[in-house]
């Protein structure tokens, strides 16, 4: 695995769902606020930290066999999400608080969104696996 090549397509899926974030602010202000569009950022957030991160533990992974790679997959990717999810809100509630924000950006919604990040962690794991294994319905015949 040539990681000088799959990090930076990998990388640039967070990137993009940010990049998307930062222009629906600017076109539409408190529209970001709104909870659906709001849960729907981060977990398609998670959803990208989650490749990037199994992309990134794709050469330890490598040396690993069998259930082995299977759970240290699953945990590597479920961990650093989380800790870019937590990391993330500690961010966002630090900049609200320095700007004196009011409102979700000022840590209201912290935990949600936490949980948003994880739950895109566990679609991208499930999904993987289902394409992993030749998807929900079997191999087409």
């Amino acid at each position: 695995m040539n990681l000088r090549q799959t990090l930076p397509r990998a990388a640039a899926w967070p990137a993009a769902v940010l990049s998307g974030y930062l222009l629906v602010r600017a076109g539409f202000g408190p529209a970001v606020n709104w909870p659906p569009f709001n849960v729907a950022t981060h977990v398609a957030g998670g959803l990208a930290v989650a490749h990037l991160a199994a992309v990134a533990l794709g050469p330890v992974l490598d040396a690993l066999r069998g259930r082995t790679r299977a759970l240290a997959r699953a945990v590597g990717i479920v961990a650093l999400t989380a800790t870019v999810a937590v990391s993330w809100e500690f961010f966002e509630c630090v900049v609200a608080r320095l700007y004196g924000v009011r409102g979700p950006s000022a840590g209201g919604d912290t935990l949600r969104d936490i949980a948003a990040g994880m739950a895109g962690a566990m679609t991208y794991l499930v999904a993987s696996r289902l394409a992993r294994a030749g998807g929900a319905l079997g191999p087409a015949n």
